[in-house]
């Protein structure tokens, strides 16, 4: 795939929202059907909290410390346990499961 192949797509998926279903006829052929589903994976707790480390300098007005929280959520998981993308984590629920046997 060439450089002028990629800027095309790009300008495909600005200019119409169906352009994967034109890029799926041209690569896959005319015929080709298939139902579009989007996939959606949420990032768990802890990659969440890796990201921010990683590249994020401020999060909701406050600064990203080196362990990927701001104080405010570092206060909240001291407090109650919880870290966002912690409802993505099904892992947690069922060590909780697994701990209050």
């Amino acid at each position: 795939m060439s450089a002028r192949d990629l800027l095309d797509i790009i300008r495909a998926r600005q200019e119409d929202s169906s352009w994967r279903a034109k890029w799926k006829a041209d690569v896959l052929g005319e015929n080709y059907q298939e139902e579009e589903k989007e996939i959606w994976n949420p990032l768990t707790a802890d990659e969440w909290q890796e990201f921010k480390r990683s590249f994020i300098e401020e999060y909701g007005g406050e600064k990203v410390q080196l362990d990927g929280l701001t104080h405010k959520e570092l206060l909240r998981y001291l407090t109650d346990g919880y870290r966002e993308g912690d409802e993505h984590d099904s892992g947690k629920e069922l060590r909780a499961f697994l701990n209050s046997l």
